[in-house]
């Protein structure tokens, strides 16, 4: 006589359906991963899939994770809020929707990454002129402090010289980034 298995209940069913089809699925992207059939961003896209539409409560989640099929997926984690997610989620089912019906959109339009419109920017573009600007404006800042005799204007033009663009452009960099600058310095100061 063979082992006595253990017997599902109806209330465990949604819950088997759910966790044994991702287990399922996820070793079968694994296997086209395997094959040079399929990248593994895209199973990350479909993990983070998965795991945003799960259900709210932490142990459902858990149980979720418990069943992918990677080791490091499982063990080595990062807490991410979930509105942080949906941009991600929403954007790759989309890519996927419209790849099913034939348009060939670009995952980073399907995201919004992408600039879509007459003169409408990338995202790229936009973070590498914030990252710009913001070092603009710690490079002022340095200067205001290391020398306090020279004036704005001076400053403005030297940094401006040694980046390869306009005092106005340094000059508007310093502007925008000043308020938060200033913030932060007033927080640091209530320690």
């Amino acid at each position: 006589m063979g082992k006595r298995r253990k017997r599902l209940t109806e209330d465990m069913l949604p819950k088997v359906s759910i966790y044994e089809t991702n287990a399922h699925y996820f070793a079968r992207l694994i296997d086209q991963f395997s094959k040079k059939k399929l990248e593994s961003s895209a199973i990350s896209f479909e993990a983070l899939v998965a795991l945003y539409a799960g259900d709210e409560s932490e142990n459902d989640r858990a149980e979720l994770i418990r069943h992918l099929p990677v080791k490091e997926w499982r063990t080595d984690t990062v807490p991410v809020p979930r509105e942080l997610l949906r941009p991600l989620v929403e954007g790759w089912l989309k890519y996927r929707e419209n790849i099913a019906a034939g348009d060939i959109t670009p995952l980073g339009k399907a995201l919004g990454i992408e600039g879509s419109g007459q003169g409408k920017e990338g995202a790229a573009k936009v973070l590498e002129r914030v990252n710009r600007d913001i070092g603009l404006a710690n490079r002022v800042t340095e200067l205001e402090i290391t020398e306090p005799d020279t004036s704005f204007d001076d400053i403005f033009d030297k940094v401006a010289g040694e980046a390869g663009l306009s005092a106005e452009t340094v000059r508007n960099a310093y502007r925008e980034n000043r308020p938060r600058r200033d913030a932060n310095i007033a927080r640091l100061r209530k320690g």
